[in-house]
């Protein structure tokens, strides 16, 4: 590649001193590789990547590991310079055009393609918006699941909670006939079986918050680089926490709806007759 200051504003390293190894690929000292294959190759910053060029096998210093999604195989990449000197190549295989800010991107690639027939040259032209737009769409099909799954996850968390509850009502039955023949009314009952759940809920979404973080740390750091070979930058978003801990909660008072129209209900005679 010839690197430009736009081409490389995009590009972040996972590995490496940005500046020094952008300075160092410029010059053709150095090249920068993906973190796919620095994760394959076990290599980084100070090693060397070994390639077969038409004058032999030659060794490049690695300057950094940058991170990359375009393929789990792999990318070195190098000044234009450097390749044009060990692999005596002077063709491109793509170039990358710059679109200035309020310009007609669909008249440039218009002209680009007008361009190229004139030329009688096979060139694909792609908007890198269009792209990304799929690429997007892509991800959402991808990952559909996991909002099926988190739909299952609360389904299966309501009924949990509410067997427990029903479980628990039945052991406390002479516990709440006699809150009821000492004077408390269907009302208050309702209300005190409904707040322990509701503290039920927040007591289990506060210990998975922690749980579930810790399970998405495992899966992009140890599972994803070891099946991929790239990992994605973990960012928390505190407003996602938030509504994880309103559904464990919104829940759990679903879940206490049943439980506290039976104890409502519940006669004091006919329950301590029963035990």
């Amino acid at each position: 590649m010839e690197p430009t200051p736009a081409s490389l504003a995009g590009l972040r390293l996972k590995r490496g001193e940005r500046e020094r190894a952008l300075a160092r690929l410029r010059a053709g000292e150095a090249v920068l590789v993906s973190e796919p294959y620095a994760m394959r190759h076990d290599v980084g910053p100070g090693d060397d990547v070994r390639l077969d060029t038409p004058r032999g096998r030659q060794r490049f210093p690695i300057a950094g590991v940058y991170y990359d999604y375009n393929t789990d195989r792999g990318i070195v990449l190098m000044h234009r310079s450097l390749y044009r000197q060990w692999w005596n190549d002077p063709r491109y295989s793509s170039v990358g055009v710059l679109v200035d800010d309020g310009a007609d991107r669909d008249a440039v690639m218009r002209r680009i393609r007008a361009l190229a027939a004139e030329a009688q040259s096979p060139v694909a032209v792609r908007d890198a918006a269009s792209i990304r737009a799929r690429s997007l769409e892509v991800f959402d099909q991808t990952f559909a699941i996991t909002r099926v799954l988190r739909l299952l996850a609360l389904g299966v968390a309501f009924v949990g909670v509410l067997t427990a509850l029903l479980a628990l009502q039945t052991e406390r039955r002479r516990e709440l006939a006699i809150l009821r023949a000492t004077g408390a009314t269907p009302g208050q009952v309702a209300v005190q079986v409904t707040l322990q759940t509701l503290l039920m809920g927040l007591l289990a979404g506060l210990f998975a918050l922690p749980l579930g973080l810790g399970l998405a740390e495992m899966l992009i750091h140890v599972i994803n680089e070891r099946a991929f070979g790239w990992s994605i930058t973990t960012r928390v978003a505190p407003l996602l926490l938030g509504e994880a801990l309103a559904l464990a909660v919104v829940a759990a008072l679903l879940a206490a709806v049943a439980p506290a129209w039976r104890a409502a209900r519940l006669e004091p005679a006919h329950a301590l007759r029963s035990e």
